[in-house]
Formats: structure tokens, C-alpha cells, sequence
């Protein structure tokens, strides 16, 4: 699950990979659904141009048809 890290002899700062599972810093809701797989099928190649994670692509589009949704 973890990367390892290879220690030499050198004291130096280097840079360390990490990966964040909540870029945005707000709290999140873990949450179930189910979608038609032709919809899945778009988001796995939306998320595969554009490497973002799914979670924060469906998090993004939601946000954007809710604020679409209020404007009208």
C-alpha cells in the first residue's frame, strides 16, 4: 500500500510523492451509488484525459448542474 523510500547516506531534502485524498480541504461524505454503465463508461474516459480522480470529477459536475439547477 505504501511507497517505499530509499534512505542513502546523504541528509539532503528531497521530495517526498504523496497523495491526497481531500485536495480541497473540505469535509466530505462518503457516499454509494449506481449509474448506468454507458454513464460510467464516459466518466472512466473523462478521468483518463484529464487524470483528475472520479470522485472529484463526479464532485465537480454535481456542483455545476446544482449551480446550473439554482440559476434557473
Amino acid at each position: 500500500m505504501g511507497t517505499k523510500i530509499k534512505v542513502g547516506g546523504s541528509s539532503e531534502s528531497g521530495i517526498v510523492p504523496v497523495r491526497r485524498r481531500n485536495p480541497q480541504g473540505s469535509e466530505t461524505e462518503q457516499i454509494s451509488a449506481s449509474i448506468p454503465k454507458e454513464l460510467n463508461q464516459k466518466l472512466n474516459k473523462i478521468v483518463s484525459k484529464t487524470g483528475t480522480s472520479k470522485s472529484l470529477l463526479v464532485t465537480d459536475l454535481l456542483t455545476e448542474a446544482f449551480e446550473a439547477r439554482e440559476r434557473s
